[in-house]
């Protein structure tokens, strides 16, 4: 009886248990699984890695264009009678160059409010920037720039237009946008374009472009004889 009982009972263990073919056919699905569910969730790092990087860099290039537009909002011509002369501006295709004021409130002394202000793309720890450059009047011709500030990493171009309004029997009828070769006006209008490339890390990112078009008020402004304080 006990030894029926015994035999009885090594069958119904070996009827519901698992055979070594089993188990490694239940390891070779668990693997896929896993596998499966790892590159799934890597997948979904990297997606959320890119998002936060292109939204990072897109929130500092609108940053640096609303800076770029207080600038232009406040900008002024000047034209130097000493010698050497003060620097002179610079509207070109690549890069701005142009005298502004700094509001009150801002930061700015009252020693340093007028400045010489610079919009270019320049290398920055290896890696092309938008940079601003900041310096006084009375320092420009003579001093380097005093103040380097790096607005957004990883800029491909930077793209300027200046337009300016054609009046027809005394009515504006249209804007042309082109170069400004008069460095004793300012346009109307200038259309600034900013090419983000893949960041250094992030080479998944795709190109953007971020285009703003910024009036200035003062325009045609007569040049002043002497550098405001």
């Amino acid at each position: 009886m006990t030894r029926r009982a015994s035999s009885q009972g090594r069958r119904s263990f070996a009827q519901i248990g698992m055979t070594f073919v089993e188990l490694i056919m239940a390891a070779v699905v668990f693997s896929i699984l896993l596998v499966g569910v790892s590159g799934h969730l890597r997948g979904s790092v990297l997606a959320w890695r890119r998002v936060t990087s292109t939204v990072e860099r897109l929130q500092q290039s609108r940053v640096a264009l609303d800076t770029l537009g207080q600038d232009l909002a406040n900008a002024f011509v000047f034209e130097s009678t000493t010698t050497p002369p003060f620097a002179v501006s610079e509207l070109a295709a690549d890069h701005l160059r142009c005298y502004t004021v700094h509001p009150a409130g801002t930061g700015a002394t009252s020693g340093d409010r007028a400045q010489v202000v610079t919009y270019q793309v320049s290398a920055v720890d290896g890696i092309p920037s938008l940079v601003r450059i900041g310096q006084s009047i009375q320092s420009a011709a003579s001093a380097p720039p005093a103040v380097t500030e790096a607005l957004v990493g990883s800029v491909a171009q930077l793209s300027l237009r200046y337009g300016t309004l054609v009046v027809l029997d005394g009515q504006p009828s249209q804007i042309v946008w082109g170069d400004w070769p008069d460095a004793t006006q300012l346009p109307k209008l200038v259309e600034v374009t900013v090419t983000l490339a893949p960041s250094p890390g992030n080479l998944s990112d795709a190109t953007h472009q971020i285009r703003q078009i910024f009036t200035i008020p003062s325009g045609s402004l007569t040049p002043a004889e002497s550098p405001p304080s």
